[in-house]
Order: structure tokens, then sequence, then C-alpha cells
């Protein structure tokens, strides 16, 4: 066993070496951001803004809200609140957003035609508007791939291989939230509209500096939606000052769009103008930040998938099951992310068969769906900059390596087939340098691994960036 591993890792590697080109890109970067005039430790010159501070994002005159009353110890932050500070904080209204953008080059034994892609991954622009100390309207608008359109997507996992449309994949305008909140005490609070379901770690903590890699966590958008959004009416408070629980009654998930590749990752996209809402589900989480910088999160998801599909075609119940843990620790210079995913689908194998005799011009993928899925991902990072004499404020540089372990036909029953070749594993490392508290500079290479015995072996070099302001 030991002989095959290391005539592996030797193949990779030489494989690694036939694209220095690429390497040395990397390598470039990684210098760029060392140079850059950000990491420079000398004041702003005079007239000239310098880096933007917590206490100058939030102006003095902003209302309270009855949570700025709330007794909380200083080394604890404030819930959900961002690295990056936004600059367009007016009091009343705060404008707020992120973009993500990156080119990747592939050397993919499973697909050696699939061609470098430069994507404008997608961009971002919230509102939040403070009628009053207790009465907040939050709005966000997702364009992703640059605009609207239509693309053909090569299904390379099918039989025969086929094209297919995705309207998502040329590009799509997305309400994002359509949020009411109201604040009514710190331990009980309304909010209701269209609403990010708080289950897992990447559908609260989706920016680009809330990970290192290129594209979001593998483990968590294979298997349920990302970021998952939908109309919901929820409650949420701190029990104490270390504890905060979400409870969300949400429309539920259509099964018809469940896949082998992607279990109920695309169970809450709807080829219709409306969302169906005949069936809903309920979403909780309950967290706790013992330090500044440390989390440790529960959640969950229980709804029944078959009421919401585009027809009545399902006399059984089709209720999904999704818990995950994760936790977070970013106290520089280390910072640490884990999180575990699993999901469970009741009467799996009826759901199959109904997919099967799904229209085409629904544009669903009518393949086998598995009965339980898992994804598991751990990622480490060193802040470099820390061992300077003297650390530039709100800058970094961190040298990371992740780990991501998702099978997405975890458990299948009846006659729906185990397929080795969902079972996935990847490392990745890189560079991640933020020279301005608003810019992301990320250098990756990935090396991902498919469970089937032969030409598994896929290779990604990704420079890319992000925006959060």
């Amino acid at each position: 066993m030991t002989i095959m591993l290391q005539m592996r890792l030797g193949l990779v590697i030489n494989r690694a070496m036939r694209t220095s080109l690429k390497i040395k890109s990397l390598a470039c970067l990684a210098l760029a951001v060392f140079v850059t005039p950000g990491f420079a430790q000398s004041p702003a010159p005079a007239g000239e803004p310098g880096p933007i501070t917590a206490a100058e994002s939030r102006p003095e005159n902003k209302p309270p809200t009855l949570w700025d009353k709330f007794p909380k110890p200083e080394n604890v932050p404030e819930w959900d609140q961002p690295r990056a500070q936004s600059p367009f904080d007016f009091g009343w209204i705060k404008i707020n957003g992120y973009a993500v953008a990156h080119y990747s080059n592939f050397d993919w034994q499973t697909f050696k035609d699939k061609r470098d892609e430069a994507d404008i991954e997608r961009f971002i622009l919230g509102f939040d508007l403070l009628f009053t100390e207790w009465l907040e309207l939050d709005v966000e608008v997702e364009f992703e791939h640059g605009g609207t359109g239509s693309a053909l997507e090569f299904e390379r996992f099918e039989e025969f291989g086929e094209f297919e449309f995705e309207a998502e994949h040329g590009g799509e305008i997305v309400l994002e939230e359509l949020e009411i909140e109201l604040f009514i005490d710190p331990a009980f609070n309304l909010n209701f509209g269209h609403l990010e379901v708080p289950v897992g770690y990447t559908n609260l903590y989706h920016r680009p500096g809330d990970y290192y890699t290129n594209t979001r966590p593998e483990a968590e958008t294979n298997i349920i939606p990302t970021v998952w959004h939908n109309n919901a009416i929820q409650i949420y408070g701190n029990l104490t000052r270390y504890f905060r629980y979400d409870l969300m009654v949400v429309a539920g998930l259509d099964s018809s769009r469940f896949s082998s590749e992607r279990f109920a990752a695309d169970g809450s996209q709807s080829p219709f103008e409306g969302s169906l809402a005949h069936e809903f589900g309920v979403a909780w989480r309950l967290s706790t930040k013992p330090l500044g910088g440390v989390e440790v999160s529960a959640s969950g998801f229980i709804g029944n998938t078959a009421n919401n599909r585009p027809r009545d075609d399902m006399t059984s119940d089709a209720y999904l099951y999704i818990l995950n843990v994760f936790a977070y620790y970013d106290r520089r210079p280390i910072t640490a992310r884990a999180s575990v995913l699993y999901g469970n689908l009741q009467n799996s194998e009826k759901v199959t068969l109904a997919n099967k005799n799904l229209s085409n011009n629904l544009q669903v993928p009518r393949t086998p769906v598995a009965r339980e899925a898992l994804g598991v991902f751990a990622e480490v990072g060193f802040d470099f900059l820390w061992l300077m004499p003297s650390k530039p404020a709100a800058q970094s540089l961190d040298l990371f390596l992740r780990y991501d372990w998702y099978d997405t036909m975890l458990n299948t029953v009846g006659t729906v087939q185990d397929q080795d070749r969902y079972l996935r594993q990847g490392v990745t490392t890189g560079l991640n340098g933020r020279p301005y508290p608003n810019l992301i500079l990320k250098a990756t290479f990935q090396w991902r691994w498919l469970g089937i015995e032969d030409h598994n072996d896929e290779l990604t070099y990704t420079l890319g960036f992000g925006v959060e302001f």
C-alpha cells in the first residue's frame, strides 16, 4: 500500500512539474502580494484616506438598536459581523456586498478536454434600511456569471455524455434576500420574507474572506443548496451572552431536482416563475461564541420533498433530514475551520423512479438519488505577516492547507446502485493575501481524486480575487 501511494504521489508531482508555467504564475501572484503597496507599513499620504476602521464605519449618529443595550463582554464580537467593514454606512442605510472572480486551469484525467475558465462568479449588492430602532428592511441581489442568458453544460458522468441547457451557468440575477426584521428583545426577534436558511457553514459564511479556496466548500455545495434562500418566517435571539438560536419555517425543497452528483443541492431551484410552497420545512441553528473569533454551531433541516414537485406524481412521503456541525477558530495568526454535513432522504428509490418519468423540458438531471450523503471539510492557515516586527493593521498573508471528503451516494437502497465516482476527495493549498481590508487575493492548487480506480486525478490551478464592503 505504501509503495502504491508513493508511486501515485510521484505521478502527481511529475504532472505538476510539467506545468511549470502555471506554478510560475502562482509564484508571481504571491510576489505581487508581498510587494503590493497596501502591505507597506507607512501611513497614508496626507489628504488620502487610510484603511477603514470599525469606528469609522459605524457613525455615532446611527440610531441604537435594542441589541446595543444588551450587556456583553468586550471579547465577544457581535453576531455575524463581517471582518471587512463597509465604508457605506450612513446610519439609516447601509450599502454592503461582495464580488468574486477567478481564472482556472484544469488538468483532469476524468475530463481531458476540459478547457480553462475565466469567470466572474458573482457580484452581490445589498441594502440595509433602518426605518426605526426596531424595524429594518434588508435587500440582497446577486448577479451570477456576468448577467443573464443560457449556456450548454456537458454532463460528463452520463452513460454516453450529453449536452444540456443550463440557464444558471449562462448567468443569472437572483433576489437572495428581501427581509423585514423586527428587533423586539435580545432574546426574541422576528424576521420574514425571502430569507437565507441558517443550515451549514457556507449558508452563514459565504463571503470570499470566509473560506480560503477560490470556490465555496465543495463538501457542502454538492449536498445542500448554497446559498440557500427561500420564502420563510424566522425567530432568533440570544439565550445568554454566549449562545444564539435560530428557528425558521421555510418553503420546502423539490426532490425532482435531486441527483447522483449533487444530492439535494439543486432542490431549492425552480424553473417556474413562482416558488412552490405546497409543503414547508423547519430549519434550526444553535451557536455559541465563547471567545471573539471562535464559534461552534449545530444546525439542521427537516421537510417533505415529495409535495413541492412540479407534478403530483408521488404517493409516498420523501422527508429530507439535514444535520450539520461546524466550528471555526480565527485568532491570528492561526485560522481553522471544519464542518461535517449529513443528509438522509426517505424513500429515495421512489424519488429516483418518479424522476425518471419527468419531462425533458423540466431540465432536471433524472439520475439515481441516494438514501444518504456525507461531506466533511477542514482547513487551517497561518498568517505570515504576524512574523514581521510590526504587524500591519487589518492586513494578512495566509498560507493554508485544506482537505475535502464528500460522497453524494454514501448509501443507496433497493434498485439504486452505489457509484464510486461520486466519492470525491481533495487536497488544496495556496495563499490568501489581504493587502487592504476590503480586498482578498487568492492563488490555489487542488489535487482531487474520485473513488474509481483508474484515471481519477483532477489537478486545478486557480488565481482569483474577492472584494468585500
